[in-house]
């Protein structure tokens, strides 16, 4: 007896193809919805513990750290010791010391420094070239690392951008180094929870950054040298203690949230540089002063938001945002 085996004709495996096509097709977005609701999740859980860490020394010290100091750290290398970065702490030098650091970091090419080097200053870049995950969300898109420059000339080969600033104002449009410092964080500043009269739930501390990167130069990095770029790091800068140029540090809420890129040169551009915003859909979060983290809308009322950046300024803020 001959016996017959039948198999797929050309059209029902064709058909099979565009059903699993169309079933991949419908299960892609509902895979990056989840992805991107853990990376949120995660977002808001690193700006949890930057906030507690900020009460933290705030409890310790008697006051919230510095926004930027003016041997060159800022608020992010005060506090290292309370995000269990204890031996980057102890690595850098936060303040002055004698003329030891009278530049934050050392004016030369480094290719790396050992955090046990027994120059402060090759200690400080070595600590820019420490990746530290709580200052990373995981939506960025920014790279692990890109070469630096500042104004004097000194240069980290591989600087960590970070995804979060510290608010100095709720108002300003303007450079950090000449505007209205009406928020908990600024140059040289030492605000205590007192200061906060508009309440701690009413005031930001911290938000999202995304950083705008520069033109390859190479393999491992990216180029941001010069001034012309929107630059969030950690730690220190030399550029600080260089006339109070902090927006690497902090931003305001006077801008509008997520605003578009400007080009150098422009108007817009200094706005841009100093205002917040993320990879997530239609927002970013950020940490108010009672260490809640709330996911902040593109949709914003300005007027609610730049009342959320003022740490004193008697205007009333509904619940409304």
């Amino acid at each position: 007896m001959n016996r017959y085996r039948r198999g797929f004709t050309l059209i029902e495996l064709l058909v099979v193809i565009a059903i699993i096509a169309i079933l991949i097709g419908l299960l892609l977005p509902a895979v990056q919805k989840v992805r991107e609701a853990a990376a949120r999740a995660q977002c808001q859980n690193n700006l949890k513990q930057l906030g507690l860490a900020l009460h933290n020394y705030e409890g310790a010290t008697g006051s919230y750290p510095y926004g930027a100091h003016s041997a060159g750290s800022m608020w992010s290398g005060w506090v290292t010791p309370y995000i269990e970065q204890g031996a980057l702490h102890t690595a850098m030098t936060l303040d002055r010391e004698g003329t030891i650091n009278a530049n934050w970091a050392a004016a030369s090419v480094l290719a790396s420094a050992s955090l046990t080097s027994s120059n402060a200053t090759e200690r400080n870049i070595a600590a820019c070239e420490a990746f530290v995950p709580t200052l990373r969300c995981p939506s960025s898109t920014m790279p692990r690392a890109v070469l630096d420059s500042s104004y004097e000339s000194w240069k980290v080969q591989k600087r960590v951008p970070v995804s979060y600033a510290a608010c100095y104002s709720g108002t300003s449009i303007a450079d950090p180094a000449t505007a209205a410092e009406n928020g908990v964080f600024y140059w040289m500043s030492q605000t205590r929870v007192g200061d906060v009269t508009d309440g701690l739930s009413n005031t930001v501390l911290l938000g999202e950054v995304e950083f705008a990167i520069g033109d390859a130069t190479g393999p491992d990095s990216t180029s941001n040298t010069g001034t012309a770029r929107k630059r969030h790091f950690a730690f220190g800068s030399d550029d600080i203690d260089d006339g109070k140029r902090i927006s690497e540090a902090v931003c305001s809420t006077g801008v509008p949230l997520n605003l578009p890129a400007a080009a150098a040169g422009t108007a817009g551009f200094v706005p841009y540089r100093i205002g917040y915003g993320s990879r997530h859909t239609d927002g970013a979060n950020f940490v108010f002063g009672d260490g809640s983290v709330r996911f902040l809308r593109t949709s914003i009322d300005p007027t609610q938001y730049s009342r959320l950046g003022s740490r004193a300024d008697g205007q009333v803020v509904t619940g409304d945002y």
